[in-house]
């Protein structure tokens, strides 16, 4: 299915890179593993959400959510399972998609 919404795209493109590092978690991380995907993909639920009804709590939504995963994902720096070029690489991306949803709102 094509998504016309250049966030959502992104958003999708976010999860599949994520799901790829998030494999090499250890096994005793499995609350932050979890944690990460689960808002992962609350993230692209909330965005077709804000998509369809086109409310702005939706999209207030949308950056509470990125700012959670940049916190975890800045907790998994601290604990050196990914490391910083990656965290930067990802938190950019995570930054453009807040840029897009503020001018969205």
């Amino acid at each position: 299915m094509k998504d016309n919404l250049l966030i959502i795209t992104r958003i999708k493109k976010t999860i599949i890179y994520l799901d790829k590092i998030l494999l090499n978690y250890p096994n005793k991380e499995k609350v932050l593993r979890d944690n990460i995907n689960n808002s992962l993909y609350k993230l692209l639920y909330l965005s077709y959400k804000a998509n369809l009804t086109q409310n702005k709590y939706y999209k207030k939504e949308l950056i509470i959510e990125i700012k959670l995963i940049d916190f975890y994902l800045n907790i998994s720096v601290d604990k050196k399972y990914i490391s910083y070029k990656k965290y930067i690489s990802i938190t950019n991306n995570l930054i453009e998609i807040i840029k897009m949803i503020q001018s969205w709102i």
